[in-house]
């Protein structure tokens, strides 16, 4: 049989999986929409620039996002170095979807979203004074550092604080919820006040992970697959992507400390920040 020159079968071959893939940041790569690395890039010679190159993100979130536990690459900064978007990290410890103790309340997804369609971030920056210890002082500065006319993606990281919350405690609530009193609530109530004021601005949510008490019941009474599956739910509801880390993020009961470390059951250490900050970047490869 005769075989066309090897270099046809690699370029030809590359060029079959170029469309929808992005560019990686170590010359020469690829990662496909699921977050793989493609044996054939090492033949690409030149790949088309990512369609996020020069797009503007935040992102919002809770410890996880924040990463303050294990230090080293955050989730928000593999997301900026996989699609070539400038994004801010803009998590904080302890943070919820829905209503939270008085200052915390001020960093709650529905609270923000009325400083993110008003562009005031006053209030958190006031609240992040009187919260004792941390870095919300920092955390409030970077929001409102943050032009948000000039803002393309959002993506809010909430979910495991509302899961295990008390006082108040933080319930699932209906569909029909519009405010920050139950966590369906805080998202319908986010998603109208965010795409009203800022209607060109697109939202992608991810669900809370895996955690060691996942099967438990927290504090208003439901497990944390109640909130990744009311997340999915109301989102579809607004037509609004999700990525689903609750069900794709590879962690569970045995393998969960070589993601997460010994005795620590909720934050992802090093390898597990990359992986889901992969994941995330994947899940706008995927919907964008």
């Amino acid at each position: 049989m005769c075989w066309p020159p090897r270099q046809q079968i690699s370029q030809r071959a590359a060029d079959a999986y170029l469309p929808g893939w992005a560019i990686q940041k170590a010359p020469g790569r690829l990662i496909d929409n699921h977050g793989r690395f493609d044996k054939l890039a090492k033949d690409v010679a030149s790949v088309p620039a990512s369609q996020f190159a020069g797009e503007i993100g935040a992102h919002f979130g809770d410890s996880i996002i924040e990463s303050v536990i294990w230090l080293g690459i955050t989730p928000t900064a593999k997301i900026a170095q996989r699609t070539g978007m400038t994004i801010t990290n803009c998590g904080g410890g302890g943070t919820r979807m829905a209503n939270h103790a008085t200052n915390y309340d001020k960093f709650s997804f529905y609270r923000l979203a009325d400083a993110i369609a008003s562009g005031d971030f006053s209030q958190q920056i006031a609240a992040a004074m009187v919260i004792i210890g941390g870095t919300f002082p920092a955390i409030a500065a970077r929001m409102a550092s943050v032009d948000y006319s000039l803002l393309d993606y959002l993506i809010p990281s909430f979910g495991t604080n509302d899961f295990t919350g008390a006082g108040p405690t933080c319930p699932i609530g209906t569909n029909a919820d519009i405010t920050g009193a139950t966590f369906k609530g805080a998202i319908n109530y986010g998603i109208q006040t965010i795409m009203t004021a800022r209607p060109n601005l697109k939202l992608i949510f991810t669900t809370p992970i895996w955690r060691t008490l996942d099967g438990t019941a927290g504090g208003a009474g439901s497990q944390l697959i109640d909130y990744a599956n009311a997340m999915l739910e109301v989102c579809a509801l607004n037509r609004v992507p999700v990525v689903d880390l609750y069900r794709r993020f590879i962690i569970n009961q045995f393998n969960y400390v070589h993601w997460m470390g010994p005795g620590d059951g909720t934050h992802p250490n090093n390898l597990g920040q990359d992986l889901i900050g992969g994941m995330m970047a994947a899940g706008l490869f995927d919907n964008f």
